[in-house]
């Protein structure tokens, strides 16, 4: 490290609320390529690396999750509200 840089920070990859790692959301149904390709690319940036994948069509299972992806969107949860993206 080169003096007189500050520390490089490490992304968070948890939770703000909680120690528990990020979750993406999914439906549990068949398999559609476009959700199993966003839940890859997800994990592949440094916030979603550790993230668990939970697969339902449990809407308050869902809500809890960090993000949702779903077919034709993309469902951002935080202080409770969704938004589609």
């Amino acid at each position: 490290m080169s003096a007189g840089l500050p520390p490089v920070k490490r992304a968070k990859t948890q939770s703000p609320t909680n120690t528990m790692p990020l979750t993406i959301g999914t439906h549990n149904g068949s398999f559609h390529c476009d959700e199993a390709l966003a839940c890859y690319l997800l994990q592949k940036l440094p916030r979603y690396a550790d993230a668990k994948i939970v697969r339902t069509r449990d809407a308050e299972t869902l809500a809890g999750c960090d993000i949702v992806v779903r077919a034709c969107a993309l469902v951002v949860v935080s202080a409770g509200a969704c938004s589609e993206q």
